[in-house]
This record gives structure tokens, C-alpha cells and sequence, in this order.
């Protein structure tokens, strides 16, 4: 199922169950700056599962309802990667900038204690 084609009550349970993988994955200062230098699809994937193959595996699995196999991820994975809702979700959680600010957009920068 496409990302667009999730509506409703079912796209807000989806949303909260991606939060927290996916913002593993978005505050990954490395996968930024490679996706800033806009490397390959495949070179970006690499470094995503070498990372957080959990997290990878959580948001497709949530996704998709199902854990993938090492014959599904890469066509899972890559046609995840060319969905322009996940790459205007990973340019809009995704942003920071080493000189303006002190991390991801997502990043919790409130005292403890």
C-alpha cells in the first residue's frame, strides 16, 4: 500500500507506531549529511540498514504488516526510499544544521531533572 493511500483513524495509528523508528532513523546526523550530499539510493540504504537494521525493520514491518525477508528489503526498502511522502517526511524531520542549531528538528532539548 502506498503511504498517500492511508486515511484516517488508520493513518494516525500508523503515524504513532512509526514515531519512535522513525526518528532513530531521522536523527542520524550521518544519513543527513549523505542525504544533503545526495548520494546514491543505494549508498543511502546501506548506511540506513548498517546503522538501525532494527529500526528499518520496525517501519516496513509496520508498514507492510509484515517482517521482510532478505528477498523483499530492497524492493521493499527502495520503493519505501522513491515514495515522496517518506522523502518530504525525511526532508521535514530531518532537518538541522551544525552551525544554526543544536540538532534534529525532532531532537528533545528540554532539561531533565
Amino acid at each position: 500500500m502506498r503511504l498517500n493511500e492511508i486515511k484516517g483513524r488508520e493513518a494516525i495509528e500508523l503515524l504513532a507506531d512509526l514515531m519512535e523508528p522513525a526518528n532513530e532513523i531521522f536523527s542520524d546526523k550521518e544519513l543527513a549529511k549523505a542525504y544533503r550530499s545526495k548520494v546514491s539510493v543505494f549508498e543511502f540504504a546501506k548506511i540506513m540498514l548498517k546503522n538501525h537494521p532494527q529500526a528499518v525493520s520496525d517501519v516496513l514491518t509496520i508498514i507492510d504488516g509484515e517482517e521482510p525477508t532478505i528477498l523483499t528489503l530492497p524492493a521493499k526498502l527502495i520503493s519505501l526510499m522513491n515514495e515522496p511522502e517518506f522523502v518530504r517526511f525525511f526532508e521535514s524531520q530531518g532537518q538541522s544544521s551544525e552551525d544554526e542549531s543544536f540538532g534534529s528538528a525532532t531532537e528533545n532539548t528540554e532539561a531533565k531533572g
